[in-house]
């Protein structure tokens, strides 16, 4: 069985995608990955907001791939 090949933006770039599996309100709206300017690939999520001044902006976090061991 051959394992799923993992898309690895250039360096420098990523992207965000529709989460899809979103079942709670703690669950990111969109999820992606980058790869940052020394080759190292990162997990990125984020959630839509609002501010108390009514302007909207896109809360993110980066993370370290996830491995199932």
């Amino acid at each position: 069985m051959s394992e799923k090949q993992v898309y690895k933006h250039a360096e420098g770039k990523g992207s965000l995608f529709k989460n899809n599996y979103k079942e709670k309100d703690n669950h990111p709206d969109m999820t992606g990955s980058c790869t940052d300017p020394n080759g190292v690939v990162w997990e990125l999520a984020g959630w839509k907001s609002t501010t108390q001044g009514g302007d909207v902006y896109l809360s993110i976090s980066i993370e370290k791939p996830f491995v199932k061991t």
